[in-house]
């Protein structure tokens, strides 16, 4: 998967650059796993549920809430990537 960079907006209003990094099924869903783009080496990582527009005009990305989706998400994404990136 290309790198895109996708700009989203959060609650308080600050626009947040963040590098999607694959987007993975769990359960009949998608999920983006993104990253926030840092200069350092710390990155935090970031997994919304994708949800495309009925009219095929984009996609809308909400945060994920239940712990146990966003643990087995990341978990399939680790497994994935373990080679690419490390994983604290």
């Amino acid at each position: 998967m290309d790198n895109q960079t996708i700009v989203l907006t959060n609650d308080d209003g600050e626009e947040l650059n963040l590098q999607l990094l694959d987007v993975c099924e769990y359960e009949d869903k998608e999920y983006a796993i993104m990253m926030e783009e840092t200069e350092d080496d710390e990155a935090e990582i970031y997994i919304f549920e994708v949800v495309e527009d009925e009219n095929d005009e984009g996609a809308s990305y909400y945060e994920v809430e239940d712990d146990d989706v966003l643990e087995a998400v990341f978990d399939i994404f680790k497994d994935e990537y373990q080679d690419v990136f490390q994983f604290d």
